[in-house]
């Protein structure tokens, strides 16, 4: 058994997407956020505000987005996706007010929604028959190659020619990525048209699990923890070319992390590799409570934060393929991704308001830490339920 012809080709429109969307619209994002929060004389909250909009949006867009990727296909919905996402941006960059950010996270939100885990994982899906855990790490890797270069990209464009600048800069990028993926992903692999008939025909119903649960703590702890590290660090006292150190680090990690789990669930299986995935990764964020203003403790932190961060990640892809049959696979994927926004959802207005009256954001990070540990029990418990099968 073979992969289809083109399937790395399709690898490469998927690591353009997560690397232009995810990576720098929604991961590096947190490097503006102490920017704006100065150039709008945004509290805390305000700016937790501005996530809590993205990611409302991206979490009503999940909803639908099965249904829309019926109507326009692959190709043409990835290409909206970078467009709105490109909108948000160059709303960021014209805003004078509070309001004005809030529509931009608005668009944000949608080229999120439209652009996240779950085009990746259908087209990945289609297009490999070898290898999809590989293939995933490599895509996916690409948010970390973001974080990498992007943080401190943005960080030294920001210092020396302005934010807004820097915002303009990154909607026109997105503009060019919308051009690049229309040019390289096609929708189906030649002779498998027939597959998305049949997916039409078939009715779906949807019924929670603890596997939900599970994913909506991964939403908190390895979504919404990793959009305030930012501000985290900068609360602390690090200055902003510590703050873009720190968050280059955990990037760099974490495009490690997806490399090596991708290669990990192929020869050790995902239950193994989940375990140890998701144990360094919250060992980070214990670190990240307890680093204080000590650079160097905040870089180890962030770096075992990172090395075992692909479990948010690829790991929900992962788990639907394991734990469900082939004809919920895309179903149960968008089920995931909708609690993994969720749980970043619900705390983004929480982080704020927590920062706010404790003045600082350690207490999240400590309950962020403990909704990891709570994950990685609930799929260490459904794994061991199916081997038992």
């Amino acid at each position: 058994m073979h992969n289809p012809k083109g399937a790395w080709r399709m690898c490469i429109g998927a690591c353009i997407l997560q690397l232009c969307i995810v990576g720098l619209s929604i991961n590096s994002f947190s490097v503006y956020l102490p920017y704006l929060l100065r150039q709008c004389g945004l509290s805390n909250t305000e700016s937790a505000n501005i996530l809590l909009m993205r990611n409302c949006v991206a979490f009503a867009t999940l909803f639908c987005v099965g249904k829309v990727y019926e109507k326009i296909e692959l190709r043409f919905g990835i290409s909206l996706a970078f467009l709105f996402s490109a909108g948000g941006m160059l709303l960021y960059a014209t805003a004078q007010s509070y309001v004005q950010l809030l529509l931009g996270a608005l668009f944000a939100g949608l080229g999120y929604g439209l652009g996240g885990m779950y085009p990746v994982s259908v087209l990945l899906h289609r297009w490999f028959r070898l290898h999809e855990p590989i293939a995933l790490g490599i895509c996916t890797a690409c948010t970390g190659l973001a974080v990498i270069f992007g943080s401190p990209l943005i960080t030294a464009i920001s210092e020396n020619y302005g934010v807004q600048t820097t915002l303009l800069f990154h909607g026109i990028m997105l503009i060019c990525g919308a051009v690049c993926c229309f040019c390289i992903i096609r929708n189906w692999p030649e002779g498998v048209e027939h597959r998305r008939v049949i997916k039409k025909e078939r009715k779906h119903s949807f019924r929670f699990t603890w596997m939900h649960v599970a994913a909506l703590c991964i939403g908190v702890s390895g979504n919404a923890a990793f959009q305030f590290l930012g501000m985290h660090f900068s609360n602390l006292g690090l200055s902003s070319y510590e703050v873009a150190g720190v968050i280059s680090a955990v990037g760099t990690a974490l495009m490690i992390s997806k490399f090596l789990y991708g290669g990990a669930v192929d020869h050790f299986g995902t239950r193994k590799t989940n375990i140890v995935f998701m144990f360094i990764s919250t060992a980070g964020l214990i670190l990240c409570c307890i680093c204080g203003n000590n650079y160097k403790l905040a870089m180890l932190s962030m770096i075992c934060y990172g090395l075992g961060l692909a479990y948010s990640t690829i790991g929900l892809t992962v788990y639907a393929e394991d734990l469900c049959s082939v004809e919920d696979f895309e179903n149960r994927v968008r089920e995931y991704q909708m609690c993994y926004t969720l749980g970043s959802l619900t705390f983004s207005p929480i982080v704020g308001i927590l920062a706010d009256v404790t003045g600082s954001y350690v207490l999240f990070y400590a309950i962020a830490a403990a909704l990891g540990i709570m994950a990685l029990s609930i799929i260490e418990l459904n794994y061991k339920k199916k081997s038992a099968v």
